[in-house]
């Protein structure tokens, strides 16, 4: 594939959604390109809006005219244009033609490759990496990277906190593609990139150092990054690194992630997978992907163990606690929450969480009512309301004092593990 200055706009669709393309010929030509390369989305056509007749390269049986695009299956238009003018007025052609404006998609802002990384790619990372760890373990809990445009190398930013101190080991094409990548986009902060035969290469102008510079300098980098795509030759020069005495903590390689389709494959796509949802902007899927982020880091956790699987319950409280015990029991599926009531229900407005009135509950049929305060008074409070209500002892429960997370671990599963152990290691 050769270098492009344009980035396709892959968070702004579904997978395999059926794209229409209009705008500008060089954008164009880039995005075709792409889709073409990476199979994410798929091309349904080319729109030349003004039947000018343009036809951009190797696409020439895709493009089609304002009257052609009505009468095929497509997903979404996407305008490659970066001229909010020219964008508005093919908007406004469109939206003439009867095509709803939410399949019109644009966001220009991040189509070229710096505004991608600094705009979209970034924040990403700064909202999801705060502990660099493997793409795999990322993507669990829980480029495009390229020098002036696409390389075929990718530095793997994912494995770094932002503003590391990284230096590379490996001075061939990898590494040195590495070096101005991140020196270009300043994400991590690259300390030099050393190399065994740093005097056999001539043809660069990259400053490249011995590998006596790992241990004269050890004080001054906080990783090692092996640019070496071979799993078997990383393992050679990790232990090779580790007999100069640079901690394992500190050597860092993901060979699977270093070429630009398997950075695609394996790290991108699969964040904008693990979403589940198309977005307007890359502001919208940012936002979106902090709300997700917040979600697998509950500061307060749902007491599962109050209930049998299956058990149809009501939350009794729908403040920030009760809330996340709804959106968590409702992920997880191991209760089944029939409905979330609040004394002050019709001040509540948080989508896709139905918040009810007490009084409601008598319209419900459950097996228990939780009590989702961490509060003792407030929840004896609401305990005599619920009984006031004809509401069975029995069907009440609470137990604020593990609702934290850290209570949690401390209170309930820490001495259920410790139980556990001392029955495996029980001569009896």
């Amino acid at each position: 594939m050769k270098e492009q200055k344009y980035l396709f706009p892959y968070h702004l669709f579904p997978e395999k959604s059926r794209i229409v393309l209009c705008g500008s010929e060089k954008i164009v030509e880039a995005f075709v390109e792409q889709i073409q390369t990476d199979k994410y989305v798929r091309l349904a056509g080319i729109l030349d809006a003004d039947d000018r007749g343009e036809r951009p390269a190797g696409a020439v049986e895709k493009v089609m005219t304002m009257k052609q695009l009505l009468k095929i299956r497509y997903d979404y238009i996407l305008l490659a244009s970066m001229d909010k003018r020219r964008v508005n007025s093919l908007r406004h052609k469109l939206m003439q033609q009867g095509i709803p404006m939410d399949k019109i998609r644009w966001d220009g802002a991040v189509y070229t490759r710096d505004d991608f990384f600094k705009k979209m790619y970034f924040p990403m990372l700064r909202t999801w990496n705060d502990n660099a760890m493997p793409s795999k373990d990322w993507l669990k809990t829980y480029e495009i990277k390229m020098k002036r445009s696409i390389y075929d190398h990718v530095f793997p930013y994912h494995l770094f906190h932002e503003h590391a101190r990284v230096m590379i080991y490996g001075g061939g094409d990898i590494g040195r593609k590495y070096y101005k990548q991140a020196k270009a986009d300043r994400f991590v902060n690259i300390v030099g990139i050393v190399d065994q035969h740093p005097e056999a290469i001539t043809d660069t102008d990259v400053p490249i150092e011995s590998i006596d510079s790992l241990v004269e300098r050890k004080d001054e980098f906080d990783y090692v990054l092996i640019a070496i795509h071979k799993n078997s030759i990383f393992y050679e020069v990790s232990e090779y690194l580790k007999s100069l005495g640079i901690p394992e903590s500190k050597i860092r390689w993901e060979g699977t992630t270093y070429y630009r389709d398997e950075f695609i494959h394996n790290i991108y796509f699969k964040m904008i997978r693990l979403l589940g949802a198309d977005f307007a902007s890359s502001h919208d899927m940012l936002t979106r992907l902090d709300e997700a982020m917040r979600e697998l880091v509950y500061d307060h956790l749902f007491p599962y163990e109050l209930f049998r699987k299956g058990e149809r319950i009501a939350i009794y409280g729908a403040g920030n606690v009760g809330k996340k015990f709804y959106r968590q029991a409702k992920a997880h599926d191991f209760v089944n929450v029939v409905a979330i009531v609040d004394r002050n229900a019709e001040h509540i407005h948080e989508p896709g969480i139905p918040v009810g009135r007490i009084e409601t509950l008598k319209q419900f049929c459950f097996d228990s009512v939780l009590i989702s305060v961490t509060n003792a008074e407030i929840a004896e409070e609401a305990k005599e309301t619920l009984l006031h209500l004809g509401i069975a002892e029995s069907k009440i429960k609470w137990a604020g004092e593990s609702y934290w997370r850290e209570n949690f671990y401390r209170n309930r599963l820490f001495p259920q593990l410790d139980f556990i152990n001392d029955l495996k290691t029980s001569k009896i």
